[in-house]
C-alpha cells in the first residue's frame, strides 16, 4: 500500500476497488458463543464528470506548485465503510436508497456501492 509523506499508509487511495467480491457475509463468533453474520459495505462518492470540482482544482494546483507538473486532474470525493450485522438479505435495495438520499447529492455526485465479505478478525 502506498505511504503518505508522513510515512503512514495512504488508505484506500490507489487501490482498485472494482474487484471486490459480491455480497458475501462472514460468520463471526460473539463472546456469548453466538455466531452472527457480518459484512462490510464500502461507498465511494465522487463529483459527476460534468460538475466542476473547485476543491480538486485547488489540490491539483498545489500539487503542481509542489513539484508535480504532470498532475492533470484531481477529483475529491468521500469514502465510507459501513459494517452491517446479518446476512444482508434485502439490504442492497435499502443501501442504494440511503446512498441516493443521504450519502450523496444525486444532482452533482455519483456513488458506487461495493459489498464484500469482511475478513474475520
Amino acid at each position: 500500500m502506498p505511504r503518505s509523506r508522513s510515512g503512514r499508509r495512504a488508505g484506500w487511495r490507489g487501490r482498485n476497488v472494482s474487484n471486490l467480491a459480491p455480497l458475501a457475509p462472514v460468520l463471526v463468533s460473539r463472546g456469548s458463543g453466538r455466531i452472527v453474520a457480518r459484512m462490510k459495505v464500502k461507498v465511494v462518492v465522487t463529483p459527476k464528470a460534468a460538475v466542476l470540482d473547485p476543491q480538486g482544482a485547488a489540490v491539483r494546483e498545489a500539487m503542481q506548485h509542489l513539484g508535480m507538473p504532470e498532475v492533470r486532474d484531481v477529483r475529491i470525493g468521500k469514502y465510507l465503510e459501513i459494517e452491517l450485522e446479518g446476512d444482508g438479505t434485502g439490504s442492497e435495495e435499502q443501501l442504494h436508497r440511503l446512498c441516493r438520499d443521504l450519502l450523496s447529492n444525486p444532482v452533482i455526485e455519483d456513488y458506487q456501492l461495493l459489498m464484500n465479505a469482511e475478513a474475520a478478525v
